[in-house]
């Protein structure tokens, strides 16, 4: 129903209708029904209620005695063009009987009467459409009565029409003031609402213009029909220019094709709405990202009218994300060059990012993602320093340079230096670590060799120096402090020419200098003075060392005292199969007396067993107490353990905290656990070293059974050393028998 409708139903206005006896109908100027009067309702047999809202066509259409609806209509056009009251001659239009009396039509004469009601305006507001059954009129007519007869009827019946005629023209003067009250009524609420509407576009217009983001009509052909000013900002046209482009004018031609997938679905009613980032081109030239929501508006027909198109400029974050971008491009192209690996966890501590570089490691990179730290395969850290680390992860703090070691997909041990800080959200909330692994392998290794050297340096019984390249002495060891007499710290930077004696003359030394200078080494016997006065005959070696350019950067002199060497080929020979510092066999001797075991057990049809031992605490009596006092806890280890085997049995020493047994004629395995077990409880009993310390060390031991885990002196210590690692994984003070792979 229309506004029109509603002023009508107001209560005052309805009673006209209501309480009318005549059959009225009030049609609006399309001729829908508005309002009716009971009297028509019950005249055209129908209800009130089925016949508002509709056309007077549909409720009357034509019967089938008459062709009532092409005369209806001309009258009303004529009314609703003139504003002129027209009669209309007499109509026949039977009326429809209910279907409880049986159906059919019942057969009606009518003399209608249409009557235009005006506004204020002076324009059409209704129609008045009046019918009075004159039905009986025409039957009388029809059978015969006297026109005497008929003049008395239509005299009585115009009686009765003069008497209803003044009361309802009493009525009607009466509801015409109430119609003209309601006119008036409409007249203030359509002018109310007309103010309500100019200040809603007021509103609209400065909402328009001031909003903080671009907006625009567009036409479904991409025509601008309105623009606000915060629009032509962004472009940088001017509005009168804006409007004579289009869409489509202003779009990078690389970004329209992603439009018109959107539109289409938009126009054809699939999709509400649609956003998309693309590119304006700028009146200035230049591209500028904008963010762009669109949706459709149609007309009253439901064709599409316009789109409205909300832009921002995106322009800033776009340069943003692509700034972002590009750091992050560096930061992959870094991470792919850097000697670092890059990782992340999350806020349980499992790997959710680990660098492909780490590949270069030989590490599976599938492996890590989803586990967390403690639960890969370490080796190499104690269970105190793993604690330590785990504590540190759960309270949330950094922590650098944590060492440990994993085995790569062929088994190589491969050595790690961990660095991580914690992550947290803008809201302090942890979400987990980032850091960078530094593969030392080759620095651990590196390390080892150089230990190694410094241990023949500092345990051999030939006097070793080193001099820069003008003779000032830089280092020397422990045997040169003693055949020279001088400790280091009196000889340090002097130069080597200190401890030359009288007995060989300038001509000798400028010949020795010659063959150096022009072969690079001059080696044989030299006549020198200790620090006592004594003069010694030495032989002596010197190698000159070059840096990279080809430069001399050290010299090396090794000494040999000629005058205590009362049997040097047994004293070579006693060097080449014993370690310097605890006299126990070296690699060299346990090969020969593991590929003697190994003969003699296949000969006896026997059992034996190597046992490889890792000392557990070492390092820290180096680093605390000094060389001195761990080279006294070696010799103590040796000594114990010594103690405790058979005269059959061998110990060796083959490098660092690294003792080696070898048991023949053992009756089983039973027998070599309790073996291992006595050593275990051995290094776990405390040391006392010079000066009254106290060291408290331990150690994890390998085991590996021959001739069942093998038949070489080289793979049963491979194997054993690969049950050492799995010893000391499973934690300190522990043993472990190498366990052969399912199927090798």
């Amino acid at each position: 129903m229309d506004e029109n409708f509603a002023a009508l139903t107001s209560a005052d206005f309805q009673s006209v209708f209501e309480s009318a006896p005549d059959p009225y109908l009030i049609l609006n100027p399309q001729f829908v029904i508005v309002g009716g009067s009971r009297a028509y309702a019950s005249a055209a047999m129908t209800q009130q209620a089925g016949i508002v809202g509709r056309s007077i066509f549909e409720v009357f259409p034509d019967t089938p005695s008459a062709d009532a609806e092409h005369t209806l209509m001309a009258s009303l056009q004529r009314v609703a063009r003139t504003l002129k009251p027209d009669a209309m001659p007499l109509q026949e239009y039977d009326i429809p009987n209910p279907q409880a009396e049986g159906g059919g039509f019942a057969q009606r004469y009518w003399r209608p009467l249409n009557t235009p009601v005006t506004g204020p305006d002076g324009g059409l507001r209704f129609i008045i459409h009046r019918v009075e059954d004159v039905t009986e009129l025409v039957r009388m007519k029809r059978d015969g009565i006297t026109p005497r007869q008929l003049d008395t009827a239509l005299r009585e019946q115009a009686e009765r029409m003069e008497t209803e005629g003044v009361t309802r023209s009493l009525e009607v003067a009466a509801n015409s003031a109430q119609l003209r009250q309601a006119n008036d009524d409409l007249a203030r609420l359509n002018a109310e609402a007309n103010v309500k509407l100019r200040q809603l576009e007021a509103s609209f217009r400065a909402t328009f213009e001031q909003a903080a983001v671009g907006i625009a009509h567009v036409a479904p052909d991409g025509h601008w029909l309105r623009v606000n000013q915060k629009l032509c900002d962004i472009v940088g046209y001017p509005r009168e220019a804006l409007l004579r482009l289009t869409y489509q004018d202003l779009t990078w031609p690389e970004d329209l094709q992603p439009d018109h997938p959107l539109a289409s679905e938009v126009l054809a009613g699939t999709r509400q709405t649609f956003t998309v980032e693309k590119r304006f081109i700028h009146k200035a030239g230049h591209l500028l990202w904008i963010s762009a929501t669109v949706s459709l508006v149609r007309d009253d027909a439901g064709q599409p009218a316009y789109f409205i198109a909300v832009v921002q400029d995106i322009q800033q974050r776009k340069e943003a994300e692509l700034a972002l971008e590009e750091e992050r491009e560096v930061f992959r192209n870094l991470t792919d060059i850097a000697s670092d690996y890059f990782w992340e966890l999350d806020a349980q501590f499992r790997f959710k990012t680990v660098s492909p570089t780490i590949v270069r490691s030989g590490l599976d990179l599938t492996a890590y993602i989803g586990k967390t730290r403690w639960e890969l395969p370490c080796f190499g850290i104690s269970d105190e320093t793993w604690q330590a680390h785990r504590a540190t992860l759960e309270a949330h703090q950094p922590f650098r340079n944590l060492e440990l070691g994993l085995r790569n997909i062929d088994g190589e041990a491969r050595w790690f230096l961990i660095s991580g800080d914690p992550v947290f959200s803008r809201n302090g909330e942890f979400r987990g670590y980032r850091g960078t692994t530094r593969d030392i392998t080759e620095r651990k290794q590196n390390m080892e060799r150089l230990r190694q050297q410094a241990m023949v340096f500092n345990c051999t019984e030939e006097g070793v120096v080193i001099t820069d390249p003008c003779g000032g002495l830089i280092e020397a060891n422990p045997a040169f402090e003693r055949i020279s007499e001088y400790s280091l710290s009196e000889m340090r930077g002097h130069n080597m020419r200190f401890i030359q004696s009288d007995l060989q003359d300038a001509a000798f030394y400028q010949e020795m200098w010659k063959s150096i200078r022009e072969t690079g080494n001059w080696q044989g016997e030299i006549w020198n003075r200790r620090q006592s006065g004594d003069t010694y005959l030495v032989w002596l070696s010197i190698s000159a060392v070059h840096d990279d350019t080809g430069k001399v950067s050290n010299y090396v002199g090794i000494f040999i005292d000629i005058n205590r060497m009362k049997h040097p080929k047994s004293e070579l020979e006693r060097l080449a199969h014993h370690d310097p510092l605890t006299n126990l066999p070296n690699r060299v001797q346990l090969l020969d007396r593991l590929e003697h075991a190994l003969r003699s057990t296949k000969r006896r049809g026997g059992k034996g067993a190597v046992l490889f031992i890792d000392l557990d605490r070492f390092k820290p009596v180096n680093d605390t107490l000094g060389h001195q006092a761990g080279d006294e806890l070696l010799t103590a280890v040796a000594a114990r353990l010594t103690a405790r085997l058979r005269d059959v049995d061998t110990l060796a020493r083959i490098g660092g905290d690294e003792f080696v047994i070898v048991l023949e004629d053992v009756p089983g395995a039973d027998g070599v656990t309790a073996v291992a077990d006595e050593v275990i409880r051995q290094l776990e009993t405390p040391f006392v070293l010079a000066g009254g310390h106290e060291a408290r060390i331990g150690g994890s031991v390998g085991i590996a059974l021959f001739p069942e885990d093998g038949e070489t002196p080289a793979g049963l210590l491979e194997r054993a050393d690969q049950a050492l690692y799995a010893a000391k994984a499973a934690g300190r003070g522990m043993h472990r028998r190498f366990n052969r792979p399912p199927g090798s």
